[in-house]
């Protein structure tokens, strides 16, 4: 009797370590979707965001620690929540693909897994060459992932709570890994520039990049814009 009841308890253990197999990319999905939700911009104030944007000696901007997404680190991220500082300073909203994250200040691997971060602790929002990167997520909905359905002539915001800064989308590109100059200074022009992984295993890199058209003050914003963001 001992013997069967291990044998079904083992049977049990296998089963549920499946499931979770089985499924670990739409708990994933979920948890990812969640945060961001959580993380949005709409969900901050002005005084928040300028803590937020003091913070850059607290955090990191290596890009080479960046660690892939997996089921295991959006877990482990989301049971370390409480204790992790998440210093949100924007939201970018791509209306055509529907993309709207939270922006964070540095590159830490749980900041990513929510949204969008800054490369650089001197880039400044309206000025020079402002560069965000985020993961491919395995939901082509999460994430960096829709910017794969971008296309030139479409518009990038982001919104600080002072002003909404509008970018037309110029480029698209994959590049390799080490192409550091999309993170160049440009003579002239003001530009943002996206970042994301061409492919799962990290061969490339999807390089999006828009001229600043625009700066709106918050409150002169188009109400479907501020829906958009809210």
């Amino acid at each position: 009797m001992f013997q069967s009841k291990f044998s079904k308890g083992l049977c049990f253990c296998a089963l549920i370590i499946g499931l979770f197999f089985l499924f670990s990319k739409q708990i994933q999905n979920i948890v990812v979707k969640s945060n961001t939700q959580k993380f949005a911009i709409a969900n901050y104030t002005r005084t928040d965001v300028k803590e937020n944007s003091q913070k850059s000696d607290q955090v990191t901007f290596d890009f080479n620690a960046v660690e892939p997404i997996s089921t295991e680190a959006v877990l482990k991220a989301q049971l370390d929540k409480n204790e992790r500082d998440y210093p949100v300073i924007a939201g970018i909203l791509i209306p055509s693909v529907d993309l709207n994250l939270p922006v964070f200040m540095g590159l830490a691997n749980e900041h990513l897994l929510w949204g969008a971060g800054t490369l650089s602790e001197t880039q400044e929002m309206g000025s020079g060459n402002y560069a965000l990167a985020s993961h491919l997520s395995y939901d082509s909905d999460a994430l960096f992932s829709p910017l794969s359905r971008t296309s030139p002539g479409e518009k990038i915001y982001l919104n600080d709570l002072n002003n909404v800064y509008e970018y037309t989308i110029y480029l698209k590109e994959w590049v390799s890994p080490d192409a550091t100059h999309v993170l160049d200074e440009v003579p002239g022009e003001t530009i943002v520039t996206l970042i994301t992984c061409g492919d799962y295993d990290a061969t490339n890199r999807l390089i999006i990049q828009g001229s600043l058209t625009a700066v709106t003050p918050i409150d002169e914003i188009s109400n479907d814009l501020a829906a958009a963001f809210y």
